[in-house]
């Protein structure tokens, strides 16, 4: 697997000092890793480039957006990259829980740390984000992220990625699937499909739209048509047949209809 990390922060020595402990890292753990440099949070927004891992600055000195501020406009656009701020201000620890900071770097960087720091992201991806499928006899380890849905075919399984390149026929229950993936990403909204929630566009009363245009059935219980208020926002809620609640919350500016639902950057899905 190679990790894509992206390191934003506006010193160069201190991005040249992060390349240089990510090569010794990863050669001693025998893995390899692509990095990405940024001087400011907003070159890396503008990049619209997907990252494994992002080390980002607190307080930059040269723009008016701080760290934060980059963080909460990326995990507004659906970016659910581990996050580890580099800061020179211990205090700013407080103010990073609404952007889910996966851990503080306190400058100057300190090599211990700074590795215990990445044996707890492998330790942490590899138990929720990767599980591993046999195929024709080869044993493949998938990122859950990048898949879009699974097909149950008999005692088969389809595996549908998200770039819709390729697909992998492994000779394994939907069922044994599904109790292997992490339930953070996964739903199982119909008898013979899982559906990847991150990969979601939206969905009616009969199915489920993905963001790879996949159309999967969805079959609905009971459906709560009328929108009622809840704290400021519209909540629709909707029962699929494993008695498990497909839960929108839309937040604001956001409307939602009686007939289709659709995610957007302030929705939040429970289920």
């Amino acid at each position: 697997m190679v990790i894509k990390i992206a390191i934003c922060d506006d010193s160069e020595e201190m991005r040249g000092q992060i390349i240089r402990m990510l090569d010794s890292y990863f050669a001693d753990k025998e893995l390899s890793y692509t990095a990405d440099e940024y001087c400011c949070g907003e070159d890396l927004i503008l990049s619209l480039k997907e990252y494994n891992l992002i080390f980002m600055d607190y307080k930059f000195n040269s723009t008016q957006m701080d760290g934060i501020e980059a963080s909460r406009i990326l995990r507004s656009r659906q970016c659910f990259s581990t996050l580890i701020f580099l800061t020179s201000y211990p205090d700013a620890v407080y103010e990073s829980f609404e952007v889910n900071a996966f851990r503080f770097l306190i400058k100057p960087l300190d090599e211990k740390k700074f590795y215990a720091v990445m044996d707890a992201f492998l330790e942490s991806r590899i138990r929720t984000v990767f599980f591993h499928v046999h195929s024709d006899g080869t044993t493949y380890y998938l990122d859950q992220r990048e898949i879009s849905f699974v097909e149950g075919s008999g005692k088969d399984s389809i595996i549908h990625f998200i770039t819709k390149t390729s697909e992998i026929l492994c000779h394994e229950t939907l069922l044994s699937i599904e109790n292997r993936m992490s339930g953070d990403y996964f739903f199982r909204c119909y008898r013979s499909f899982i559906i990847n929630l991150m990969h979601v566009k939206g969905y009616d009363r009969h199915n489920v739209f993905m963001k790879d245009e996949s159309v999967i059935p969805l079959r609905m219980k009971e459906h709560y048509g009328s929108n009622y208020s809840n704290g400021g926002g519209t909540r629709a809620v909707a029962e699929v047949d494993s008695g498990i609640e497909l839960t929108q919350y839309a937040k604001g500016k956001h409307s939602v209809s009686y007939d289709t639902y659709s995610w957007s950057d302030d929705t939040y899905i429970h289920y």
